[in-house]
């Protein structure tokens, strides 16, 4: 007798609660909040894959080269990871870029506008000066340490590969490109993702991801993945149109396993798009007296 009354008060209490939500005393149980829709939410725009695909290969993947005259550069070393995280001043530059393998830096002292440090990379190796320590660091590109210096970690490459962008490939036997939405409190994106292969008998593994801002159709991140493992994110902003390509003078540079992350401010008035650079200048001859450091991975001779 005891179940039978307990069960039929529990089937009171819950028929009261739902008379109550639908009677119109609904605010004595929930609370409503206006809240005010983002700009850019309203603002968003539709776009096919094929139409993003034709932005990115179209609007930025088709620059062959950049020169920047003039950048300002801060970079960031360390990590919570590690214990320490440094913030080093900001200082001036300029840079050449050519797609797909070259690069130069060169990052100027605050103080006396020398060289601070200089950084080239061409055919998968890179060479690093740095005059204040007397150090020549050079190795191949692809070398991945997790040393407490950051500076051993720095490859030219990274910046080569979030200054111009890469092409997306035709989908296939051997790549995928896909779309997905995302948004965050501000913005709506949509997101394209790059699933690459080896092989038709191999798996597809994330490749790459590219973040596009709906309400400007813009580039607004990047990340980069081995095999679906975090590699790289390039967040992107300021853009301008520049000899009818997108080109972000904005370009921020996070290398989490690396430890380092590299913030670019490129000055619209300094850059060119698509001139002529000859392969020389992605070069560092290593100076008379520099301690030569080549970087390799933990355990090579």
């Amino acid at each position: 007798m005891r179940r039978g009354r307990s069960s039929r008060v529990k089937h009171f209490l819950l028929a009261s609660f739902l008379l109550l939500a639908a009677s119109g005393c609904e605010s004595v149980i929930k609370d409503k909040q206006k809240v005010d829709v983002p700009a850019a939410y309203r603002l968003a725009k539709t776009a096919t894959l094929d139409d993003l695909v034709a932005l990115v290969n179209q609007r930025y993947a088709g620059i062959e080269s950049i020169v920047a005259s003039r950048f300002e550069v801060q970079f960031h070393g360390g990590s919570a990871e590690l214990g320490l995280i440094e913030k080093y001043p900001r200082a001036r530059g300029y840079l050449a870029a050519k797609w797909p393998s070259s690069i130069y830096v060169n990052i100027l002292n605050p103080l006396t506008s020398s060289t601070l440090v200089a950084m080239a990379s061409r055919n998968g190796e890179f060479q690093i000066w740095a005059p204040r320590d007397n150090k020549y660091l050079t190795g191949r590109t692809d070398v991945r340490l997790e040393e407490e210096k950051p500076l051993f970690n720095v490859r030219p490459q990274h910046l080569l590969d979030a200054l111009i962008v890469e092409p997306l490939p035709d989908s296939g036997a051997s790549s995928v490109v896909f779309l997905e939405e995302d948004q965050d409190a501000s913005f709506k994106y949509y997101v394209l993702g790059v699933l690459l292969r080896e092989s038709e008998s191999s798996r597809f593994c994330l490749d790459r991801k590219i973040w596009i801002e709906r309400s400007a159709l813009r580039i607004a991140r990047q990340q980069y993945y081995d095999c679906g493992v975090l590699v790289s994110t390039v967040a992107y902003s300021a853009p301008i149109e520049k000899a009818g390509f997108l080109v972000s003078t904005g370009v921020d540079v996070s290398r989490a396993k690396e430890h380092y992350r590299i913030d670019l401010k490129l000055e619209p008035e300094g850059l060119e798009l698509n001139r002529p650079v000859k392969d020389e200048r992605f070069d560092i001859p290593r100076p008379a007296g520099a301690e030569l450091i080549v970087v390799q991975e933990k355990g090579m001779d």
